[in-house]
């Protein structure tokens, strides 16, 4: 009997120089979901290596095998950066790992605005150890459906820390990485707030994503920081999270408040990926990239 001819998803969609010349595949052990949102094609399957693994618009968003190391380093470093952030808005995330850990700090609201309530329930469904079903049920969590774009506009000297978890800047995406937008954010945080965003692959995106983005802040904000990382699941090298602040120098933060404020936490919550120690490492960048600070 013929052996069953092996699955595959290619991704080949990733923005910037990648578009239309590479392909990173992933073999398909099971086939979980595929189908169409009003705003976007959604692909979950399983993965030997990954394991469950979600796919938005043909571009890998997270797999169970690493998906707290992308979440742990948008959220934590500029969590911990932040004084006493009480209120959150996270604007995007629908897969739920954004506001799981915003969660585990002592935080008096947490607001998420992800316009795709069809990929929220699916997350819900078939990525149970996102904890959506959990963090969604928080009496601090607020989750509206809607567009971030309007609803950030608002606010006015409201949030401490704003978090954008959107797809790549790409399509539908682009805009959450505009002038304007940030401007809207700007003014939705109080005089100490911070921001915070994925901004792609610092190895392959750093002219066409990353220094841009950090342009786009640096006009807006007095201190700016890339934070490194490596994902195992994401395509060619090291990825970057910007973060922006009205009032704080990332460098300059109080390490001891970070440890101590860490010990607190993870006394109740484990983590895999972040620490103080990784905080402080992921600032440290190559001379090629140091425009990023």
């Amino acid at each position: 009997m013929p052996k069953k001819k092996q699955k595959w998803f290619c991704e080949g969609t990733v923005p910037g120089q990648r578009l239309g010349t590479m392909q990173h595949c992933f073999a398909i052990q099971k086939l979980l979901y595929r189908g169409k949102t009003k705003y976007q094609s959604v692909l979950i399957f399983d993965n030997p290596v990954f394991k469950r693994v979600l796919v938005l618009e043909g571009i890998v968003q997270l797999s169970q095998a690493d998906e707290s190391i992308y979440h742990e380093m948008l959220v934590h470093p500029t969590m911990f950066s932040h004084k006493s952030p009480e209120r959150v808005l996270i604007i995007g995330g629908g897969d739920g790992g954004t506001l799981r850990e915003v969660l585990r700090h002592p935080v008096k609201e947490a607001v998420m605005v992800d316009i795709d309530k069809k990929v929220v329930d699916l997350c819900v469904r078939y990525l149970p150890f996102m904890k959506g079903k959990k963090s969604y049920g928080d009496r601090r969590t607020k989750l509206v459906i809607g567009d971030g774009l309007e609803f950030v506009k608002k606010y006015k000297d409201y949030f401490d820390v704003v978090i954008i978890d959107g797809n790549d800047e790409v399509g539908a995406a682009t805009e959450l990485y505009g002038q304007a937008f940030y401007r809207d954010v700007k003014r939705a945080l109080k005089a100490d707030g911070m921001v915070a965003a994925q901004i792609g692959s610092l190895s392959l995106d750093y002219a066409a994503l990353v220094k841009r983005a950090h342009t786009r802040f640096q006009k807006l904000f007095l201190h700016t920081q890339t934070f490194k990382l490596t994902m195992p699941s994401y395509h060619c090298g090291e990825y970057a999270f910007v973060a922006a602040s009205k009032k704080t120098d990332f460098q300059k933060v109080s390490w001891p408040s970070v440890k101590r404020r860490f010990g607190t936490i993870a006394r109740k919550h484990a983590f895999r990926y972040y620490s103080p120690e990784i905080h402080a490492s992921s600032m440290v960048l190559p001379e090629m990239w140091k425009a990023g600070r």
